[in-house]
């Protein structure tokens, strides 16, 4: 009865018209748009900053991290930082109608491992 109703199916009808030719998207100043995205990083770094100097500093001395749940809570705290940054840029995105968001959306919540990374390795050579 499955591949009857796959092989069969009715044509579907769409509630609304699409243009097959995307609409022009108002041009914005790129380096506004990078610089926006790269800074949105920032806040979920700063939220985990100060927990991340703890982690660098058993993982450098040689000393073994004992709270785990902490570590827990810290990646947590990053992560839900950077899904709500990363939401509230996209929805920004889509309100000024630029359909092409999927790069900045990914590179709203990257950033913020891009700053983790690049303390890390400001870290490592102080």
């Amino acid at each position: 009865i499955g591949a009857m109703a796959g092989y069969t199916p009715k044509p579907f009808d769409y509630p609304c018209h699409t243009n097959h030719i995307p609409r022009e998207v108002p041009d914005a100043s790129g380096l506004l748009d990078f610089g926006i995205t790269v800074l949105a990083g920032a806040q979920p770094f700063t939220v985990v900053f100060m927990q991340l100097i703890f982690i660098l500093n058993s993982f450098w001395q040689n000393s073994f991290f004992y709270m785990f749940g902490f570590l827990f809570v810290t990646v947590l705290l990053l992560v839900i930082s950077s899904v709500e940054v990363g939401i509230v840029i996209t929805y920004v995105t889509l309100n000024r109608e630029d359909y092409r968001w999927w790069w900045r959306s990914f590179l709203t919540t990257a950033s913020s491992g891009i700053y983790v990374f690049l303390y890390s390795l400001q870290y490592a050579y102080k």
